[in-house]
């Protein structure tokens, strides 16, 4: 092993060799030490270590361990089937609460993971395993509540039963999986979750059927998919508890959604959504007035998108909306002069990137350079006629003075970086 550490186990110091190739690790000391000396959390990070010595640190026997990190390094010798073994030798106890793996290298998952060990654990992070052809079955993990799973290169699909018996999850995260193509049917049957974020699955195509099981789901964030077009389940009506909804695109990379389902206007509970990067979006449809309880709408780099739509004065909770990057909207949307104003005048915190020609004149391009992009996203006009500037280079200080009669009531923050 390359170096070790424990955390809370009042600073375990590294063991070295001379030789720099290979340190002495603190899985060796661990069995020396009383069963309430060895507390917390157990950090286990560069992998090198020989099954013999896996086996006899014994990890299994440490019952005041609550957490667990292995962390392999990305050393090209440590063979799939060594990486497996050491993994197997290192089982942990029984009343482990959190345990997270990353840069595992092995193809497949310990048998430890589907029986009873990891009972009582309550989190569960994996990522960087990127020869793993499948996930391991959670089935018996009864108490867990959090699972992240993050950049497994190869995954091309999920197991049916993946989530089946996790009576207690209620936070799931899928995240740079990019071979994986759908979930699957059934997926979320008698599943508690709350929130679930998908995150730059690129080839994702669909969300499973059974999203419609969801009815405790209060926040759902789709980031970068931009396979998910069609793909959206029907049923969206029966998440009566979404409160959060976040579509978000990628800034330098086409977004085949160009229509938003007509599902979501079913979402009784909405209060927050969020329209980023879809820059396919042309028309945001009439039905958006369905959604009575929304307060807060931003909508960011979609530039394809021309006008409000007429529904939107029926919206008289919404009390934020963000308007960013969407040249054409920002314009007929623009205070008390744009097209479309009066459709939006009751908000009371509206944000745009409307600026005078004044400030224009001062701010675009010569005098800022490429900083004025930085000015731009924090500059914004609220309904009210208060303005708000975020200045992030000392050197921009100086032109507040020269903008300030421009913006009346304009509260100023500065963050000088050096």
């Amino acid at each position: 092993m390359v170096c070790t550490t424990a955390i809370g186990i009042k600073e375990v110091p590294l063991w070295h060799r001379d030789s720099g190739v290979q340190t002495d690790c603190c899985l060796l000391i661990l069995p020396n030490k009383s069963k309430d000396e060895v507390k917390q959390n157990f950090l286990v990070s560069n992998f090198y270590v020989h099954i013999v010595e896996a086996r006899f640190a014994n990890l299994s026997a440490k019952r005041n361990l609550k957490g667990l990190r292995l962390s392999w390094n990305n050393n090209e010798n440590i063979s799939e089937e060594n990486a497996k073994d050491v993994l197997e030798a290192l089982a942990p106890p029984t009343n482990l609460k959190w345990l997270e793996i990353d840069t595992y290298k092995g193809v497949h998952f310990p048998s430890w993971f589907c029986n009873d060990i990891l009972g009582s654990v309550v989190r569960i992070t994996l990522t960087d395993c990127h020869n793993c052809l499948e996930l391991p079955r959670f089935g018996k993990l009864t108490s867990l509540q959090q699972l992240t799973i993050s950049h497994f290169g190869k995954i091309q699909d999920l197991p049916t039963d993946f989530l089946f018996g996790l009576n207690a999850l209620h936070h799931l995260e899928i995240s740079s999986c990019r071979e994986l193509k759908c979930l699957p049917e059934g997926m979320f049957r008698d599943c508690p979750l709350q929130s679930i974020i998908i995150y730059d699955c690129k080839k994702l195509r669909s969300l499973s059927e059974s999203f419609k099981n969801l009815t405790m789901l209060n926040s759902l964030q789709l980031h970068n998919c931009p396979a998910i077009e069609e793909g959206f389940p029907s049923g969206l009506n029966h998440l009566i508890s979404l409160q959060l909804l976040i579509i978000r695109g990628s800034y330098d990379a086409p977004q085949s959604l160009a229509i938003l389902p007509e599902g979501l206007q079913h979402l009784s509970s909405l209060e927050y959504l969020e329209l980023s990067f879809l820059r396919e979006l042309a028309l945001l449809p009439d039905w958006l007035g369905n959604l009575t309880t929304l307060k807060e709408f931003k909508i960011k780099g979609c530039p394809d998108l021309e006008c409000i739509p007429m529904s939107m004065q029926r919206l008289t909770n919404l009390k934020k909306l963000f308007i960013v990057k969407c040249p054409k909207l920002e314009q007929k949307c623009e205070k008390e002069v744009g097209e479309d104003w009066y459709k939006i005048s009751h908000i009371p915190d509206f944000w745009n990137l409307m600026l005078s020609p004044k400030v224009k004149n001062l701010l675009w391009p010569a005098r800022l350079g490429c900083l004025s992009n930085r000015i731009g996203v924090t500059l914004g006009r609220a309904a009210t006629g208060s303005s708000k500037l975020g200045l992030h280079n000392s050197a921009m200080v100086n032109l507040i003075y020269r903008i300030r009669k421009d913006f009346q009531g304009m509260k100023l923050e500065m963050k000088c970086s050096h």
